[in-house]
């Protein structure tokens, strides 16, 4: 009831329109007044007058009760309009029982018109004083006609009731303008007031009004409650410091001394704490506002929180930025775009530069001589304002001392200050560079002798074929091979054999024509290209030649005197070949051709020439077949001792017995062997088979004979021994039934492997005997210091023994030294009596030939000379 009582007692408001609330304020007060009146007056009809007009008056107070309930329902205007009319009609119902139109009646009426004047507008108002005028005047009328009878009807007339109508009239049009200014003021003032709300809400500043006594907050923005982090309940009606906002209470006192002592307070640092506990910063503005005749304080905040932190985070970046500018492996530069001029430069662009920081700093590269060609700066920007950004720009710099770097180069873009400029990494490349051309040396050069290789031979042989083919032209090659450079390399060792190729090097490229290229391609192997060559013979002949004249003064090697020739094939494009590969086959095989007619000489290709290589390459791969199928066989020739004509032993000869071409004589292919190797696997089988041999004449019962086994320069390694020892054990061979035969150029070689070798052969009992001596370079002097059995005096000597003294001289020397240093002597290829008895005659040792027996199959060997033993085991 009396929550009934108070909605029904307190005024309506209504926010967004003050008009209407001040009118609803007037009604209400307005008809609480009358009901208060009209109870009074119903008390004093009641009792002091005897209910007459008792029921006018609770229907009036009814009316109003109704009327207050509607306008509370949202009826205010229309209940505002009615409250005059209820009021009026009650007061003619009283004009008409007791007064007329004089005394209470009048003073009622001017209330109602006023009350009118206060809640209706001008149209409605007009109407209403119209009508209520219209009565009173009627009525005065009926006064002064006598039909309407009352006290005061003798005092009615003319005069008297038109100036009360016109006082009602200006009564009633004064109150509704007084309404209307009293209303426009308070629409202005709400309107300053709504401006001043949206200006608060609307400003992006954490804004509030506090009161000045205690500091209540009395409104609050968007962004202050943001700022607070809490709803607008929380905030309004509440303190500051109730809320916890100020993490210091003394910085608003402070803050509030201040402002009392007259103090602008403008940006001053402000730190602020939300619920959560998170600080934030900001910077506040107060100042003293009069609102509502009411001192007050309004306040401005601007959170600078994430500024701090856009700050920190920047002076952050700006450290790490200098940190990884200064520690950068890399040299970087930061210029200005425009005109070059050096902005800022790291430690390690000083340390490759040379240069300090306060030498740099506002010059540009160009005041400096920093770009070994200054055009390239030309270019490095065009290329930058073209991309907007540029990677891997190399060029070549100059350092303080002059010296000159490669360098690779990027480039950014960036603003600074509103200006372009260039932020530049340099990287060292000039060491990459060095190794780069040290690879690409390594890859076409010979690491030897810095001559172009056979990668860059190949390379520069197309390019030249491809431009004689353009242009008709024609180019030679000439293939060059040092004669017996091995035998100078195996005597004197690897590191005289180097030095001396180095010499040959150095001599063939001072007789080069500029443009000509000289190549080694591998061991004593040198190619000469010869481009844009018109009478082609003619020149490649004459180079030829000039090579040849230069081999002919010796070497001065490392304090050695070398005296050395060359082979030269040359093979002509495109006369000879139609590619590089086919030119240089085709130089080579003349280059072979120069060696087996007696080297030292130059000779063109020819075709007859590639007759030759087709049937070598032939030969290499019947060998080749031939060992895999066991093609090979072995004759034995008998060695006689000439003073007894006993055999006393044999010599294995390796023969080839092709399932097409038939036996091949070992001249064809003994030479191929060695060249390509196959020698090796050769001898390994003969080794083998003669050990097999033995052990079957052993089980067959012969006597024991010893065979001796020729052996490749290139078997003679340390691993000789153990292979020799290794097929003895197999085949239970005995010791002293191996010989092995060589040739003197092996001891052109390192000695000292060579002595060691023949030592461990001399351990498994095996007879060493020199094949073939007087053909090489050795002497008797020289083999005394090696463990050597025996001299072969090669069939040379021998052939004309009979009639040339000189033939006589040098065998009939032979033997003498070789009995004076106890060395046994062995003639081969006797085949006359006249030999034989020459040979007896000056106490020769040994012979064998086809005048006692031809090579024979190991069959006829034990059937004419190795007679069975009585008693032999089998």
């Amino acid at each position: 009831m009396a929550a009934w009582l108070r909605k029904l007692l307190v005024a309506a408001e209504y926010p967004g329109d003050p008009e209407r609330s001040v009118q609803s304020r007037l009604f209400t007060f307005s008809a609480l007044v009358i009901l208060v009146g009209l109870s009074v007056a119903l008390a004093n009809n009641v009792f002091a007058g005897g209910g007459r007009f008792a029921l006018e008056i609770f229907v009036s107070t009814l009316a109003i009760i109704a009327l207050l309930l509607a306008a509370r329902r949202g009826s205010l205007r229309l209940s505002s309009v009615l409250l005059p009319v209820i009021l009026v009609a009650f007061c003619f119902s009283e004009l008409l029982g007791r007064d007329g139109v004089h005394d209470s009646a009048v003073v009622s009426l001017c209330g109602v018109l006023a009350l009118a004047g206060t809640l209706m507008r001008w149209r409605l108002l007009a109407a209403f004083t119209l009508a209520t005028v219209t009565i009173f005047y009627l009525i005065g009328y009926g006064e002064m006609s006598g039909s309407l009878n009352n006290r005061f009807s003798a005092l009615t007339d003319s005069r008297y009731l038109t100036a009360v109508c016109i006082a009602f009239v200006l009564l009633a049009a004064g109150v509704r303008f007084l309404m209307d200014n009293l209303i426009g003021s308070v629409r202005k003032a709400r309107g300053q007031e709504e401006r001043f709300a949206k200006m608060i809400q609307a400003t992006p500043a954490a804004t509030t009004i506090t009161r000045y006594e205690d500091g209540v907050f009395l409104e609050a923005n968007r962004a202050a409650l943001n700022l607070f982090a809490r709803s607008r309940e929380e905030v309004i009606g509440h303190t500051a410091l109730s809320l916890g906002l100020w993490p210091n209470p003394e910085d608003r006192a402070s803050l509030m001394q201040s402002m009392q002592a007259g103090d602008t307070i403008n940006l001053r640092p402000v730190s602020i704490r939300r619920r959560s506990g998170e600080m934030r910063s900001t910077l506040m503005s107060a100042a003293w506002v009069e609102l509502d005749n009411q001192k007050q304080m309004l306040m401005s905040a601007v959170d600078i929180t994430d500024v701090h932190r856009a700050e920190e985070l920047l002076r952050r970046s700006e450290e790490r930025f200098e940190k990884i500018f200064q520690a950068s492996p890399d040299a970087i530069v930061i210029s200005r775009l425009s005109d070059g001029r050096y902005l800022e430069v790291n430690q390690r662009w000083v340390e490759l530069f040379g240069y300090g920081r306060e030498e740099v700093l506002g010059r540009t590269s160009l005041q400096l001589g920093i770009w070994a060609d200054p055009a390239e700066r030309a270019r490095f920007v065009e290329q930058v304002v073209a991309h907007g950004a540029l990677q891997g720009f190399e060029t070549r710099f100059r350092k303080k001392s002059a010296a000159i770097i490669d360098a690779v180069l990027s480039a950014d873009v960036i603003d600074i200050d509103g200006e372009a400029h260039l932020i530049v990494p340099i990287m060292d490349i000039t060491d990459r560079k060095h190794a780069e051309e040290r690879i690409q040396q390594l890859a076409t050069r010979d690491p030897l002798t810095g001559l172009p290789n056979r990668l860059l031979l190949n390379d520069r042989l197309n390019l030249g074929i491809n431009q004689a083919q353009r242009h008709g032209g024609s180019l030679a090659l000439l293939f060059i091979d040092l004669d017996r450079f091995k035998y100078i390399n195996d005597s004197l060792g690897h590191v005289i054999g180097d030095a001396f190729l180095r010499a040959v090097a150095e001599r063939l490229s001072g007789i080069m024509r500029q443009g000509d290229t000289l190549a080694r391609i591998g061991g004593d192997e040198f190619v000469v290209l010869l481009e844009n060559i018109v009478a082609m013979e003619d020149a490649a002949g004459q180079v030829a030649r000039k090579i040849l004249d230069s081999f002919a003064e010796p070497f001065l090697v490392e304090g050695h005197t070398l005296s050395c020739s060359c082979s030269i094939g040359i093979g002509v494009f495109p006369s000879d070949a139609t590619d590089s590969q086919m030119l240089i086959r085709d130089a080579d095989t003349a280059m072979y051709n120069v060696k087996e007619s007696g080297r030292g000489a130059y000779r063109y290709f020819s075709a007859e020439m590639n007759t030759r290589m087709q049937e070598r390459m032939q030969l290499e791969i019947g060998l080749r077949k031939a060992i895999a199928e066991r093609q090979f066989e072995l004759a034995y020739q008998p060695k006689v001792n000439i003073g007894s004509g006993e055999v006393v032993g044999l010599e294995a000869l390796l023969r080839w017995r092709h399932p097409e071409w038939g036996v091949v004589a070992p001249g064809r292919f003994i030479a191929v062997a060695e060249d390509t190797g196959l020698i090796v696997e050769i001898g390994r089988w003969v080794l083998e088979e003669v050990c097999r041999q033995l052990r079957e004449w052993r089980d067959c019962g012969a006597p024991p004979v010893p065979v001796a086994v020729n052996l490749s320069v290139r078997q003679f390694t340390a691993a000789l021994v153990g292979e020799i020892s290794t097929a003895m054990v197999a085949h239970g061979v005995a010791p002293g039934q191996i010989e092995v035969e060589i040739t003197e150029s092996l001891f052109m070689q390192n000695a000292e492997e060579v002595r060691a070798i023949l030592k461990g052969l001399s351990r498994l009992g095996a007879r060493v005997t020199i094949d073939d001596f007087g053909t090489g370079y050795s002497s008797l002097g020289y083999i005394r210091h090696f463990s050597v059995d025996a001299l072969k005096i090669d069939r040379a000597f021998l052939s004309d023994i009979d009639s040339s003294s000189q033939d006589l001289a040098i065998v009939r020397a032979v033997i003498t030294m070789c009995r004076g240093l106890g060395i046994g002597v062995i003639a081969e290829g006797v085949e006359k009596e006249e030999q034989l008895e020459i040979l007896r005659k000056l106490r020769c040792d040994e012979y064998q030939g086809y005048l006692f027996s031809r090579p024979v199959s190991a069959e006829e060997i034990a059937r004419r000379y190795l007679k069975a033993v009585p008693g032999a085991k089998s």
